[in-house]
């Protein structure tokens, strides 16, 4: 049986495979975008093939995705989470959050808290950069910060000021370590404050927790981190994936 992990993100929407059983990866079929999956998925050579699936979804983008799957798939075939959130907590873990904690946030908070007891800060570097506090108490709350292409577009907002597209080889430039670096072009200005801003954060928010990062920069950010900040990281692009499987295997769920 294959079980179907979607992450409805704020940008590229993306679906995994899992084999229910050993909880590995189906190689042909991994990771791909959404429009992908609609295709292959609603294939007869598809049908033909894997006529037993489940589908879970962690989804805080656009609405239309959701919509079109459960006007595409029975009801049982489909694990509603939100089922599981209550006032104070999601499933047996306590949240001391209001209700309007993001699905990507609380679900994986929820696989990191299952995993140990250790204190943790899980830094999620996408669209925008989430930032979420986890321990044998529950999940203790977070910040909201702007992810790196929402930071340099909000520069956009200056009639003369450039909108440089984020570029992961900044964190390799000599001045990425250098925190006395100044800009001496508006450019470099630019990219400096957000590399300040960006250091900045992680050198406040990790708390001396276990630090694990996700979300498509993750792995981008991590040896800076390591190397330069002398701090351990656990970094996993494909951690909400790995949360909504978890999910499925340990929620109690039946499948038809």
């Amino acid at each position: 049986m294959i079980i179907y992990t979607i992450d409805n993100g704020n940008t590229n929407p993306s679906v995994a495979a899992f084999d229910k059983e050993s909880g590995t990866l189906l190689p042909h079929q991994a990771i791909v975008t959404f429009e992908t999956w609609q295709s292959l998925i609603l294939s007869s050579e598809h049908k033909k093939r894997h006529d037993k699936f489940a589908i879970i979804i962690s989804s805080v983008g656009k609405k239309e995705i959701v919509d079109w799957i459960y006007a595409h798939f029975s009801r049982e075939c489909i694990v509603d989470l939100a089922l599981y959130r209550k006032e104070k907590s999601f499933l047996d873990m306590p949240v001391d959050y209001s209700n309007s904690l993001g699905e990507d946030r609380l679900y994986q908070s929820y696989y990191l808290y299952k995993k140990s007891s250790t204190p943790k800060v899980l830094i999620d570097v996408g669209t925008f950069t989430t930032v979420d506090y986890i321990s044998e108490h529950g999940y203790e709350g977070g910040y909201i910060f702007p992810g790196p292409q929402t930071f340099l577009d909000s520069y956009a907002r200056g009639a003369n000021l450039p909108v440089i597209k984020y570029d992961e080889s900044w964190w390799n430039l000599g001045d990425a370590a250098d925190d006395a670096s100044i800009g001496k072009n508006t450019s470099d200005a630019i990219r400096l404050a957000y590399m300040l801003f960006q250091k900045s954060l992680y050198r406040y928010c990790h708390c001396k927790r276990e630090v694990w990062l996700s979300g498509g920069y993750a792995l981008h950010h991590a040896k800076f981190i390591q190397e330069q900040l002398q701090l351990r990281v656990h970094a996993d692009s494909l951690l909400l994936h790995r949360s909504l499987f978890f999910l499925s295997k340990s929620g109690g769920f039946v499948y038809e």
